[in-house]
This record gives C-alpha cells, sequence and structure tokens, in this order.
C-alpha cells in the first residue's frame, strides 16, 4: 500500500515522495516561466532539462511529456532537435515499485568488501598534489605583489594614504615657506 501522495503520484517511501515533491516545485517554477510563445525557447529550456538531468521521478518525467508533446505539436521546431526523454527501468510500464525500493535498501545495507572497495588512481592523486602546490604558490605570488604594489589596496591602503597625506603636508609647508618669502 502506498503511503505519501504528491501531485496526483502515490509512494511508498518518504524519500520518493521527497523527490517528487522537490520535482514538483521545479515544474511549477519552470511552468511559470516558460515562454510557449516561442516554441524554439520552450525546445532550449527542454532540452537543457534533460541534458542536466533536472527531472529523474515520476513528475518530472510527465512533465518533460507533456513539453514533448507540445514541441511535436509545432510546425516551427525541427523534429529531429526534440530529444527524448530518458527513462530508467524504476519508469518501466508495470514495475513493482516496492520491489525495486527494497532492493535498494538491501544493496545499501550490505556492507561493502574490502576487493571491492576502489582504490585511489596514484596518478590522480600526483597531479591532484602538483595543482594544489601550483594553487599555493600563485596565492603566495598575488599577495607578494599586491603588498609591495603602489596603488592602494586592501593590504596597503593605511600605509599609502599616510604617505599622501605626508606628501600634501610637506607640499603644504613649501608652499606656506614660499608665501611668507615672497612677502
Amino acid at each position: 500500500m502506498r503511503q505519501y501522495e504528491v501531485n496526483g503520484f502515490s509512494f511508498y517511501t518518504k524519500e520518493e515522495a521527497a523527490l517528487a515533491e522537490l520535482e514538483s516545485k521545479r515544474v511549477d517554477y519552470m511552468q511559470e516561466r516558460m515562454e510557449y510563445d516561442n516554441p524554439l525557447r520552450v525546445l532550449s529550456i527542454y532540452n537543457k532539462a534533460i541534458d542536466e538531468g533536472i527531472f529523474q521521478g515520476q513528475v518530472g518525467i510527465a512533465y518533460l511529456r507533456k513539453i514533448q508533446e507540445y514541441l511535436w505539436n509545432q510546425p516551427d521546431v525541427p523534429k529531429d532537435q526534440i530529444q527524448s526523454i530518458p527513462a530508467g527501468e524504476s519508469l518501466a510500464p508495470g514495475a513493482d515499485w516496492r520491489e525495486e525500493t527494497v532492493h535498494k535498501r538491501r544493496e545499501a545495507s550490505i556492507p561493502k568488501n574490502k576487493k571491492t572497495e576502489k582504490k585511489a588512481d596514484p596518478q590522480l592523486f600526483k597531479f591532484s598534489v602538483i595543482m594544489n602546490i601550483a594553487f599555493i604558490i600563485a596565492i603566495i605570488a598575488m599577495f607578494a605583489i599586491t603588498l609591495n604594489s603602489e596603488n592602494p589596496n586592501i593590504l596597503n591602503y593605511e600605509k599609502n594614504l599616510q604617505n599622501k597625506y605626508a606628501t600634501w603636508e610637506q607640499q603644504l609647508r613649501e608652499k606656506e615657506a614660499e608665501l611668507k618669502n615672497w612677502e
């Protein structure tokens, strides 16, 4: 017996219902912003949603199907550019959702055998270490350049302002001395 309902779909687990609720919010968001008077724009959004895998549950797949049918009925939209909707086994007609959920839980509860665990790739690790060192050197170089720069910045603005005011004060004293001499 299914216990959770979202937008006319019923689910066995809270997880499935939570995914459906999230996808329902995404559908509402997209529906509010969809420009159905511009079919090519709708096609672009539809293809992007499929490419990025935004919708994976029943609610999202149903919404994608609705948009797909709209696009098929539009004469301005090239039919070869309308992507098909990816649907896994869980979305096949007649699939027993409870068995799939129980199977997933059973797999998650089985501890992994140490032999089947993936080991880190040594080359990838070396590359990662080298890149981190390069980033650290770059950051140190940026701080050194910033500290030694003549232009005011967040690290040396106080010193530069004091120097600027000291220079102005010196110039003002020189002008005052010239005026006194001129008088």
